[in-house]
């Protein structure tokens, strides 16, 4: 089973809402809900789409540093 983590291409930081209803109508994402209103959306070359619920924005801005520090800067990084 190969890895798509380093095939990141996008790391951006909304209001959880507007993730929410960004999915309704797309393609299927992978969503953890840790309870909060900002959510860290990642997207890899490969389509896949990952949305993680943080309580607040320096959460999600944390994670977002601590997974560019696992696989390097993306091309594109969004706030």
């Amino acid at each position: 089973m190969t890895s798509s983590a380093g095939k990141i291409t996008v790391f951006s930081v909304h209001p959880a809402p507007a993730i929410l209803l960004a999915i309704v109508g797309r393609e299927p994402a992978v969503q953890l809900n840790l309870g909060g209103s900002v959510a860290l959306q990642i997207r890899t070359m490969a389509g896949e789409r990952y949305n993680v619920i943080l309580p607040a924005n320096a959460d999600a801005l944390a994670c977002r540093d601590a997974a560019i520090e696992v696989v390097g800067q993306p091309a594109q990084s969004a706030v």
